[in-house]
């Protein structure tokens, strides 16, 4: 889990409505300090039950989900679209 100084690093100069994307569901500390920026959070992951929790933990409406094997290519509408890329280090 990211100290909240390493968070604050991640997200520097992010603002409300910066488009950020998550690599990684389980960072959560991360994608919470995004939407109290008032953020557009996408967060992927390539595992269903993750993005429940995800989407359990902060609703629908606020946070976008991807199923998505990084592994492959993003769909090319999302390839150019993210200020903030922040990676769920293993």
């Amino acid at each position: 889990m990211p100290s909240a100084l390493q968070i604050e690093c991640f997200l520097r100069g992010a603002r409300a409505s910066t488009p950020i994307a998550v690599l990684g569901g389980t960072t959560i500390g991360v994608i919470a300090a995004a939407l109290e920026l008032g953020a557009d959070v996408h967060v992927f992951d390539f595992a269903e039950r993750v993005l429940e929790g995800v989407e359990s933990r902060f609703g629908a409406a606020n946070v976008t989900l991807h199923l998505q094997d990084l592994t492959h290519p993003v769909p090319s509408a999302l390839a150019a679209r993210f200020s903030i890329v922040v990676a769920d280090a293993p």
